[in-house]
């Protein structure tokens, strides 16, 4: 699940188990709601995993896996950090499905299935 609002995602975090990983995008990780949704992951003892352009940061120092996207431009909040996440994103999805094989495979099925149903 994905949630965008702080509140949410501290309800989500809290609800997470061991067995699941808690995937955190930032590319300054320097929000202090971040430390507090990492706190509260931590707790549970579920893996975090985080995309981040700062491997200084608390949160990146916090990650069980960690994920640059680095790019070099002034501004840290550009369409071209949104591309590097969105790449490292893309490239875990695909490492995933190939790992899930024919269950990765049906499961693609029924989304697009969903989207574009046989007349």
């Amino acid at each position: 699940t994905v949630a965008t609002d702080g509140m949410i995602q501290i309800m989500h975090a809290s609800l997470l188990e061991k067995e699941d990983l808690f995937i955190m995008i930032s590319q300054s990780g320097a929000a202090d709601m971040l430390m507090r949704l990492v706190h509260v992951a931590k707790q549970g003892r579920v893996p975090i995993a985080v995309i981040t352009g700062n491997r200084l940061t608390g949160l990146a120092k916090a990650a069980d896996y960690l994920f640059l996207s680095v790019c070099h431009e002034a501004n840290p909040e550009t369409v071209a950090s949104r591309i590097a996440q969105h790449a490292i994103v893309q490239a875990v999805y695909l490492s995933l499905s190939r790992r899930l094989g024919e269950r990765g495979r049906a499961a693609e099925d029924r989304i697009w299935d969903a989207f574009f149903p046989e007349p």
